[in-house]
Order: structure tokens, then C-alpha cells, then sequence
């Protein structure tokens, strides 16, 4: 992936992930996408999707915009993983990070990390049933439901969805890890735009 989005702004960014499937259907809200069109029309290019095909919008918005944080951050978390274990999750993450770092050409003291307290209240905010009716879930989706869709976004969602730990069954992945990737960059426009592109494989980069 072409890692041209800047990350001045943070320190340090942390990519928060959740499972791809869940979160489509989340953001898909029954087809109602109205509450996230804000969102992608901030940075996100989705023009060469149709407007009235709601859920390849809000697939090809859930890939660019996952590709952009990804792009940006240097740590990725797991929902998942986070909600399960929270304290040792929250703990490991946290001493990872604060670990000496050059700060404008100067090291800078570690703070503690907060409690195991705190890290299990905040996993408890991020449990799906605290949000269980912020969206409506049609519930069902599968990959081959969003390859009918939009192939090409399908593959690059499921490029990510390896990427980040979850599986997928061998008859619902479409896209070989070792021959595709994901190339992003800012259109002219200034939103981020990703495609799926092939990788030259050494036998082919020397014929």
C-alpha cells in the first residue's frame, strides 16, 4: 500500500479494528447510510461507487477509510481481543507505546499507564450491546454477499480482514494475498482513494 497520508498531527495512532462482516452491517444500518454520509464525503473518495447502491458505499467507506487510519497509525488493536481481556490487552498496548520515544529530538519520560480498572471500563463502552441500538443489523451478511456487490472493494476488504486476524472460510475468499494489494493515495480533490492492484511476483519481475 502507497503510504502517502501525513501523521503529524498525533504522536501516536492507534488503529482500532473490529470484524469486517459486523462492521459493514453495522454502518449499513438497514440500507439507512444517511447518519454516516458525513463521514465519507469528509476525506473518503467513493465516486466511482453509485450513490443508490448503499451497501457497496458503505463497504468501499468502510476499505478507504480503514486503508487511511492504517496508513496513519503505528499500533493496531482488535476490538475483539481488547474486550476479552482487557487489562493485559489495555496493559500491553499502553507500555508499548509509552516507551521512550524521540520527541522533537528529545526523549521524553514515559507516564504510568492507567489502572486495570480503567482499561475494563472502556472495553465495557466498546461492548456491541452498549450499541446495540445506535444502527440497525440485518444480520447474515457474507462475503459472497458483498462480492456481488463490488468485487474489486470485496478483495481489498478481504486483503484487510487477513491483515488484521480473522478468517476467512477457504469458499468465500476471493483474492490471493500474494498476487494483490492495496494502493492508496489523495486525489486531486484531497480525499483518499484506494484500488486493487497486482503484485509482481520475482519470477515475473525477472522474464
Amino acid at each position: 500500500m502507497n503510504r502517502n497520508a501525513p501523521s503529524t498531527r498525533f504522536r501516536e495512532v492507534v488503529h482500532l479494528v473490529r470484524d469486517p462482516l459486523k462492521s459493514v452491517d453495522s454502518r449499513y444500518n438497514g440500507g439507512h447510510i444517511d447518519n454516516f454520509e458525513k463521514y465519507h464525503k469528509c476525506n473518503v473518495d467513493t465516486s466511482s461507487v453509485p450513490a443508490s447502491n448503499a451497501l457497496a458505499v458503505t463497504l468501499h467507506h468502510w476499505v478507504a477509510w480503514n486503508l487511511f487510519v492504517e496508513a496513519t497509525s503505528s499500533k493496531r488493536l482488535r476490538i475483539e481481543d481488547f474486550v476479552a481481556d482487557p487489562a493485559n490487552v489495555g496493559r500491553s498496548l499502553c507500555a508499548d507505546l509509552l516507551k521512550g520515544r524521540l520527541n522533537n529530538g528529545t526523549w521524553y519520560d514515559a507516564t504510568p499507564c492507567p489502572s486495570d480498572e480503567h482499561f475494563t471500563l472502556a472495553a465495557s463502552r466498546l461492548s456491541p450491546n452498549d450499541h446495540s441500538n445506535h444502527t440497525v443489523k440485518v444480520g447474515g451478511f457474507t462475503w459472497i454477499t458483498l462480492y456481488e456487490q463490488d468485487p474489486q472493494t470485496t478483495q481489498m476488504a478481504q486483503l484487510m480482514a487477513l491483515r488484521y486476524g480473522y478468517d476467512i472460510h477457504q469458499e468465500e475468499l476471493y483474492v490471493d494475498p500474494m498476487k494483490h494489494k492495496e494502493s492508496c493515495t489523495f486525489n486531486n480533490d484531497g480525499r483518499w482513494r484506494c484500488q486493487l492492484v497486482s503484485v509482481l511476483l520475482p519470477e515475473e519481475a525477472l522474464s
